[in-house]
């Protein structure tokens, strides 16, 4: 079963909204969403900073080894804004 989600690429941080609408949660199929994000956008995910929020409302950050297997941390932000502008903070996966 798919994950059923919305996103959006903000400069250097691609978004991850889990619509919770009984697909897989996005944590349990983060590799197979970011995949799909990869092949939709034309884009390396490694090379971006990767947040989630999840069915409860909270985000969280997703770190990709170079072998593609992901890790996650919690954010602590409460809205989209926030979120990019912690990435922005700690440079996190930066393109740059």
């Amino acid at each position: 079963m798919d994950s059923d989600y919305t996103y959006s690429v903000e400069g250097e941080t691609i978004l991850i909204i889990d619509k919770n609408i009984g697909g897989r949660s996005v944590t349990n199929n983060i590799s197979n969403v970011l995949k799909d994000i990869s092949y939709k956008e034309g884009i390396d995910p490694k090379i971006y900073n990767i947040a989630y929020k999840d069915s409860m409302g909270n985000w969280d950050g997703v770190l990709l080894s170079n072998n593609g297997m992901a890790s996650f941390y919690p954010i602590r932000k409460n809205n989209e804004n926030d979120v990019i502008e912690y990435f922005k903070t700690r440079n996190l996966n930066s393109k740059t």
